[in-house]
């Protein structure tokens, strides 16, 4: 995903979604992927504003976009972590700031449910979680722990997603 939106030149993301309650309470999906998403930035030389917010009302959003392009004015892509439901606000409060999606800010979901009607109209380019196999694999592990079968700690297992373009994330315009 990251490596997508370097190869279309975007240097300049804004990462947001409706987590800073779970953030704050340390959701372990929602956490590592923020990781994930900071470290792999920080590698490739992208400036990340990271800007969650507690809920998707207007006033929220309003207030995480202004102090998002204050800290960087050049954000040219908004990636929203596992609420597809702030997407649509997302994009009218960009729309209110006088930037269109995807003409002037390009826009994907991470780790969401995969169900782009969440998001109303808009239909945004998703990486989607795959909720079903990975909770599935989860409860898979915690019987088998349970069970008594030794299972490695800090073993990482990677959930297959397939990423689903739908024309929110395009080349960087300078």
């Amino acid at each position: 995903m990251l490596d997508k939106a370097y190869a279309l030149g975007h240097r300049h993301i804004l990462l947001t979604g409706l987590v800073a309650p779970a953030f704050v309470d340390g959701s372990n999906f929602i956490v590592r992927i923020a990781e994930s998403i900071r470290d792999y930035c920080e590698e490739l030389g992208i400036e990340l504003t990271v800007g969650f917010t507690a809920r998707d009302t207007m006033a929220d959003i309003r207030l995480m976009l202004d102090e998002a392009f204050a800290a960087d004015p050049k954000i040219s892509l908004a990636i929203v972590e596992s609420s597809a439901s702030t997407a649509s606000p997302l994009t009218m409060g960009l729309t209110e700031r006088g930037l269109r999606v995807p003409e002037d800010v390009s826009l994907m979901v991470c780790a969401a449910a995969g169900n782009p009607s969440m998001a109303g109209r808009l239909r945004p380019d998703e990486m989607p979680m795959n909720p079903n196999a990975t909770c599935r694999r989860a409860v898979e592990v915690m019987v088998e722990v349970l069970s008594g079968k030794p299972y490695p700690k800090g073993s990482v297992e990677f959930t297959p997603v397939e990423y689903r373009a739908r024309g929110t994330l395009v080349p960087y315009k300078k």
